[in-house]
């Protein structure tokens, strides 16, 4: 939740739109397997401030750490190219 309220207050708050998390009840077992590390949440948080400044996602940084979701990633962006 943490990483989801903390992205979606950078990207809608920059756009003007009032945003305000909101909890669900959940198990203890669902809330610790879905833990997200200050790292990932870091990471995420300097994509999006990125994306807001330049426009840039960090999708070609896939060619290097992830090459088959990069694939992916071209095999889309030309099917969407077509339509």
């Amino acid at each position: 939740m943490r990483r989801a309220a903390l992205l979606a207050g950078l990207i809608f708050r920059s756009g003007g739109l009032a945003f305000t998390p909101v909890s669900l009840p959940s198990s203890k077992d669902v809330r610790e397997q879905c833990s997200e590390t200050t790292t990932r949440i870091e990471r995420d948080r300097i994509r999006a401030i990125l994306w807001l400044l330049i426009g840039w996602h960090g999708a070609e940084l896939l060619r290097f750490t992830k090459p088959n979701r990069y694939r992916l990633h071209k095999m889309r962006q030309a099917l969407e190219k077509a339509d």
